[in-house]
């Protein structure tokens, strides 16, 4: 038997983590925000409102925004 979490297919999130959308992604955190609309998961509050600029979400890679590597999940900030 692995000592190894179980990985969600196509993710770097692990099936234990808290949180869960009904598009798959899971995360942790209180102050973590997932985005219902878009499905992308950010590092806090101020990051998610920055992919919403004018209440449309927005790439958050064309915003200069980048992954928060030291997460078990993919996270941008």
């Amino acid at each position: 038997m692995s000592n190894l979490p179980n990985v969600v297919p196509g993710t770097r999130a692990v099936e234990d983590l808290p949180h869960a959308h009904r598009c798959g992604a899971r995360w942790s955190g209180a102050n973590t925000s997932h985005c219902g609309a878009c499905c992308r998961t950010f590092t806090g509050v101020e990051a998610f409102d920055r992919h919403r600029p004018d209440g449309v979400c927005t790439d958050p890679a064309a915003l200069g925004m980048t992954l928060a590597r030291d997460r078990a999940y993919d996270a941008w900030f």
